[in-house]
Parts: structure tokens; C-alpha cells; sequence
């Protein structure tokens, strides 16, 4: 497999993209937000964007001690903290990575950080849909939410997105959702 940067011009806009088998990540650099798109082609995330301004975006290729090598789009903030998006060879998730910075004396206490926003399309009208998390199954009609992990899918047909952590090792978070939004992704108040 040859492993490739580009960024190409269309209609004035430009594009940073990673990609495996499963996935493409596209970030949008003049306006700052990405979308994903399924090996099929469908795109299933829309308007995908971090709640803290990015100042820069570039392609990395990385290694992790679990994953093994894959690509990232590298986001650096305006605050200091950086933002990853990652696709790793022969894993089926898309993973975001948010570090936060400090670069003051001063020990800084955070209760909240609201990390991303985006639009999910999974193929199907909203009131088809459910949303399954830790409070149980429920229709796409209120916002509610769901300590470390979300799925939304159609149920006969079992297609969907689930969002979640991976880990709580520093931290955990909740996931929102309201109609075809997937509303915040972040830690807990």
C-alpha cells in the first residue's frame, strides 16, 4: 500500500484528507470543519468541527503503542491545546485524540471541556432512528445524553454510529444527541 499526502483545490476550497480501508477523513481548512465518508462512499459525518478555534491542520504519519502506524490530521488551537483525528490500518474507528495545554505557572482546574459538534447522517429519516446509551433505548426526539458512549442506528437494519471512549484512564465524557446532531462530545459538568 503507498501511503500519500495531498491537498488539492476545488472551487477555491482546500482539502487535507487521510484515509484507510473503512474511512476518509476530510478536513475542510478554510472553514475548519471535516466530514467522514464510509468505504462505500457514503457520507455519514457532516460538518464535524472541534468548539475551539483551529489555527492550523497538517497530515502526520504516527505510531501507537496499541494501533500500531497510522495517519492523522494534526489540529493545533488557539488556546495551545492540540486536536488529532486518527486512522489506523485494520481498525474499522474513526478516533479523535484532544490535548489540552497549559503554558502558564498556575495550576488550572477543569470541569468541562465541550471537544467536537457534527452532523450525522446514518442513511434513514430521524424518527427512524434510536439512540442507545447508558440511560437506555430512546427516540431521536428530545436531547439526551449518555456517560462514555452513544450508539444511534435503525433498528431493523442494525445501521448506525456508535461514539464513545476508549478509555478513562484521564478522563471520561459524555455524548449528546438531538435529531441527526450528535450535539456535544466532551467530559461531564
Amino acid at each position: 500500500m503507498i501511503d500519500f499526502i495531498f491537498i488539492l483545490t476545488l472551487v477555491g476550497q482546500q482539502f487535507l484528507s487521510i484515509h484507510n480501508e473503512f474511512y476518509e477523513v476530510i478536513w475542510k481548512l478554510e472553514i475548519n470543519k471535516f466530514i467522514i465518508k464510509a468505504w462505500n462512499g457514503h457520507t455519514f459525518i457532516k460538518d464535524g468541527q472541534f468548539v475551539t478555534h483551529v489555527v492550523n491542520a497538517k497530515r502526520i504519519v504516527i505510531q501507537d503503542k496499541t494501533f500500531g502506524e497510522g495517519q492523522a490530521i494534526e489540529l493545533q488551537h488557539e488556546d495551545g491545546s492540540k486536536s488529532s483525528i486518527l486512522l489506523f490500518r485494520g481498525i474499522p474507528f474513526v478516533l479523535f485524540q484532544f490535548t489540552l495545554r497549559n503554558d502558564t505557572e498556575v495550576l488550572k482546574l477543569i470541569r468541562q471541556i465541550k471537544i467536537l459538534t457534527a452532523c450525522v447522517d446514518c442513511n434513514n429519516h430521524p424518527s427512524n432512528l434510536k439512540a442507545l446509551g447508558t440511560g437506555g433505548l430512546r427516540s431521536l426526539d428530545e436531547k439526551h445524553g449518555s456517560y462514555m458512549w452513544l450508539a444511534v442506528a435503525e433498528p431493523k437494519s442494525r445501521e448506525g454510529i456508535v461514539a464513545g471512549w476508549i478509555t478513562t484512564e484521564r478522563g471520561s465524557g459524555v455524548v449528546f444527541v438531538g435529531g441527526r446532531r450528535i450535539c456535544e462530545i466532551g467530559s461531564p459538568n
